[in-house]
Parts: C-alpha cells; structure tokens; sequence
C-alpha cells in the first residue's frame, strides 16, 4: 500500500512539475521551431514573431501543450518509477531495513539498488508510455507556433486535423518523434541521477544546518537545478537533428506537403542548408533545455518531498 501511494505522488508530481516547465520554456521553443522552420537566425525570427504577431506570438499554441503537459510528465515519471521498481523487484533485491524516506534525488531509494543502465532502460520505457499523447500534443503545438495565424486556436487546430486528415492526421512525424524521444528519455533521466550524485559528492559537507532539514532540501533544490538543467541539454543536443527534422514533417501542409517522407526531408534540409540546417534552434534549444528541465526537476522534488512528508506524517499519527 505504501509503494503504491509514494507511485501516486510520482504521477501527481510529474504533473505538476511538467506544467511549470512548459510555462518557462514556451516562448524560446517557439523562436525554435520557427528558426527550424524559416532557416533563419536568432535575433531576425524574434523580430519576425513580433512583427507578425505581437509579443502574444510568443505564446501561441501555449494552452494545449500547457494542459497537455501535466498528463504527460505524469505519464512519464509515473511509467519510470513503475517500470524501475519492476526492475528491482526482478534482481530480487531486499527492501531497506528502514522506513526513511529521502527526497535528495528521483527515486533516490530505487537508485541505491538500481545502475544507471537500468535507470536508462526505465527511461526508455517511460518514452515508449508517453508517445501515444505526446505526438498529437506537438503537432499542434509546432503548427500553431509554424502558420499560428492561419491555424487560430488549439481546438481549431485539432477540428481542422481530425476533419481533413482523421484520427490518422493527429500522428503526423510520429516515425521520427520515436527515434527522437525514446532513447533520449533514457539518457535523460540517466543523466540527471548521475549528476545528482556527482553533485552531492562534490558539496557534502558544504551545507549550512538551518535545523529541521531545511538547509539540507535547499541545496537540493540548488542541485535539481543544476543537474535538471544539464541533462536536459544533453538529451536534446543528442537529438537536435531529429528534432528538426520532425518539426519540418510536422509543420507541413499534409495537403500540398513538401515532404515525401523522412528521408527526403533530410535530402531537403541539406540541400539547402547543408549539414548546418541540422542543428538550426541550437542555441534557443540549449537554452529551454536548461530552464525548463531544471524549473521541472526542482518542482518534482520538492513535490515529491511533500508528497511523503505527507505520508510520514500520516503514519506517525
């Protein structure tokens, strides 16, 4: 009963912390996507979405992938802690001698028992959990951020989907988003656990005792940061050109589309742009990367820390 609600704190964690991370991150992902989209730089397609459509061009396509998210990052950082805790109780591993619950890292308890490959496998698994909802929720978004103007607001977005193209329509660039997002959730979550513990090794004993623990979670929350942020980076630098490609495929007219599949959108993008026009949203990436997976990290520890607080408190009594 216990494990089963510290899983029902992962879920409501997830969520939570991944709305948090698609408020902080929308405006830079749209400068991303229409860089990818127009091959322009930086500074020329934050002019451009200004004059286009005014500063609110920022936060087109904000509210579906707002209210998305939560289920999303439920979706994942639940399947991860399920499909971890499977892992374990595979290796037939003994439960700790002691109830003590820690929020020091995600599944800081897991981890003792669990290697980073297992931690990746888990991951992976998460990204497979995620896909189903995950591909209907960016297509719209990158269509809303790409032709925002023609396309009005995410429920017309989605009513012109399913009319003109069905249930089919709504997984569009779904092939590549799998080869995108499925090993980078496992190098992603493998990252942020091994750099959390890099982190606390490097600062033990650098903490200032504010009594009751509190010193002891602020610096945590300093280090989710940290570690959030560069995992984040790292996954999607391991991506960028799947990641364009997709959002090409995805910003596509499926009625007069540019693109006959995967393959020749490659030959399109180096045709013109050459092996540059891969990694076109470098820098507004690495920077969304950054804030928004630390923002969600930070946000899902301290969840996760009130969550069994809660529940200590709750046996305790």
């Amino acid at each position: 009963m216990r494990r089963d609600f510290l899983n029902m704190g992962e879920y409501f964690a997830g969520c939570v912390s991944g709305m948090v991370g698609v408020a902080v991150g929308h405006p830079i992902d749209t400068i991303k996507v229409q860089q990818q989209n127009e091959g322009i730089g930086m500074a020329k397609c934050i002019k451009n979405i200004v004059t286009t459509d005014g500063y609110k061009g920022y936060f087109r396509g904000l509210s579906f992938p707002l209210l998305a998210s939560g289920a999303l990052n439920s979706i994942f950082f639940g399947v991860y802690g399920s499909t971890l805790n499977r892992i374990v109780e595979l290796k037939e591993y003994q439960q700790h001698s002691h109830s003590k619950f820690s929020s020091s890292s995600i599944k800081c308890e897991k981890q003792n028992k669990a290697n980073f490959l297992e931690i990746y496998l888990a991951g992976c698994v998460a990204g497979v959990a995620q896909l189903g909802l995950a591909c209907p929720v960016d297509l719209i978004k990158v269509k809303l951020q790409a032709h925002g103007f023609r396309m009005g607001s995410s429920s017309e977005c989605l009513k012109m989907i399913l009319r003109e193209r069905g249930i089919g329509g709504l997984y569009q660039g779904i092939g590549i988003m799998a080869i995108r997002d499925i090993p980078a959730f496992g190098l992603y979550i493998a990252m942020y656990e091994f750099q959390m513990e890099q982190l606390k090794e490097l600062t033990d004993g650098l903490q200032i005792d504010l009594g009751g623990g509190a010193s002891a979670h602020l610096s945590n929350s300093a280090l989710a940061f940290l570690a959030g942020g560069l995992s984040g980076c790292v996954s999607w630098w391991s991506i960028i050109p799947q990641d364009v490609v997709k959002s090409r495929m995805q910003a596509d007219d499926p009625n007069a589309p540019k693109y006959k599949g995967t393959i020749h959108c490659v030959e399109v993008i180096m045709k013109e742009h050459g092996f540059r026009g891969f990694f076109r949203g470098f820098w507004p990436l690495s920077i969304r990367a950054y804030l928004v997976n630390g923002a969600i990290f930070v946000s899902y520890e301290w969840l996760q820390f009130l969550y069994t607080f809660v529940i200590r408190d709750q046996d305790l009594n």
